[in-house]
């Protein structure tokens, strides 16, 4: 199913955030959507950017997906003329579900449909535990932009942030650490240069398209997260998303790992001081 989707165009045109497909080549349309990796909380929805050809924008709309009672919510995009193509873009800031459920986002291009992968609408801020007691539920958000106007399939010139949510917790902090080695006039070998960053991670449990999506965060000079015990979003870089190699047919986990903040450095270029 992947590879059909791949043979043709995975994607209305170019584009970032929520995955949208040929209504007929969704992920949802060529098999039983059992797990939805991808969510967003009862207020704000994932953001998307849709490149279409010139004036064939018609609307756009939120749907109920698997659900007995047909339902379409309207939505308020904006449309960017930009590389012969017009940008169909919505932030989703502010926007609230009328109760959690599955969803998914119809495009409608003068008769032609372009739909979003279905994503989960929840509760994000509570889970129940065993012992009855309601604690955070394990959650990332992530935001990324770019001060350069065009950047992997995503128009930035008007101010579009992309907005996503990952069931996620981040893991114990890794280390890097590199050195450069001279011989001094002894033979002996000599760190000139030394140094060390902190890496954080997280896994990931999710299918290609939640995969190439993160992958093209690297590709982005402004990222921030938070998880669900901050109020606060805070500055990463140097972002990569890596294969675990625990994987099924569909659904895959992977690692994203990043930086926070600038490396630590020593540097020494007086042999003499060794003796």
């Amino acid at each position: 199913m992947i590879i059909a989707r791949l043979n043709q165009n995975s994607r209305a045109m170019p584009g970032s955030g929520l995955p949208f497909y040929p209504a007929a080549l969704t992920p949802q349309a060529l098999e039983t959507k059992q797990y939805y990796d991808f969510i967003c909380p009862m207020v704000d929805g994932i953001s998307f950017q849709v490149g279409l050809p010139p004036g064939t924008f018609t609307s756009a709309a939120i749907r109920r997906y698997n659900v007995g009672v047909s339902s379409s919510i309207p939505i308020n995009v904006a449309v960017y003329s930009f590389a012969g193509m017009d940008i169909i873009s919505w932030d989703g800031q502010g926007h609230n579900f009328p109760s959690s459920g599955a969803f998914f986002v119809r495009i409608n291009a003068q008769g032609t449909l372009y739909e979003s992968e279905v994503f989960e609408v929840a509760n994000l801020l509570t889970q129940v535990e065993a012992c009855g007691v309601l604690v955070p539920e394990p959650i990332i958000e992530i935001r990324w932009e770019d001060t350069k106007r065009w950047v992997g399939g995503a128009y930035y010139h008007e101010g579009y942030v992309n907005r996503a949510w990952v069931r996620a917790k981040l893991s114990r902090t890794k280390f890097q650490y590199e050195e450069e080695v001279e011989k001094d006039g002894f033979g002996r070998s000599i760190p000139v240069l030394q140094v060390t960053n902190d890496i954080y991670s997280f896994d990931v449990y999710g299918s290609d398209s939640l995969l190439l999506m993160l992958q093209r965060i690297a590709h982005h000079d402004t990222i921030s997260i938070r998880n669900e015990q901050s109020d606060q979003f805070f500055p990463i870089h140097d972002v990569r998303v890596a294969d675990t190699g625990a994987k099924s047919n569909k659904y895959a986990v992977f690692e994203v790992s990043f930086k926070s903040g600038g490396s630590v450095e020593s540097t020494s270029y007086d042999f003499d001081t060794f003796q």
